[in-house]
């Protein structure tokens, strides 16, 4: 089961990926410089997503010093999702759901 769940999430983070990577410099400032130990907990970050309500979900630290959330909602969707570190705010969402997927090209070989 685990192995099933990091390769749902490395899914994921491998569509999800370019359209992170495709923000304007405008869109990529930095969440807070406030030290780690001033920012919400994790396990306060997590219930504030309600990661349990999803299939997989991994929480990481983005470069922009913002908590990052990647999960697969119990319907098949994509989530991607930014918090504010100190508010709990939501600062960008992402979601890719399982019609856009089957509606994707197929790669060029």
């Amino acid at each position: 089961m685990w192995k099933i769940q990091q390769l749902l999430i490395g899914l994921a983070m491998l569509l999800l990926g370019p359209l992170a990577m495709a923000s304007p410099p405008a869109e990529k400032k930095n969440c807070t410089d406030l030290p780690r130990s001033q920012w919400l907990s994790e396990a306060r970050i997590r219930q504030t997503f309600g990661a349990d309500g999803y299939v997989v979900a991994q929480l990481k630290v983005s470069s922009t010093r913002c908590y990052e959330f990647y999960a697969i909602g119990q319907g098949g969707e994509i989530i991607e999702i930014y918090f504010h570190p100190i508010s709990g705010e939501v600062i960008k969402r992402t979601v890719i759901t399982p019609q856009t997927l089957t509606a994707m090209p197929a790669p060029a070989n």
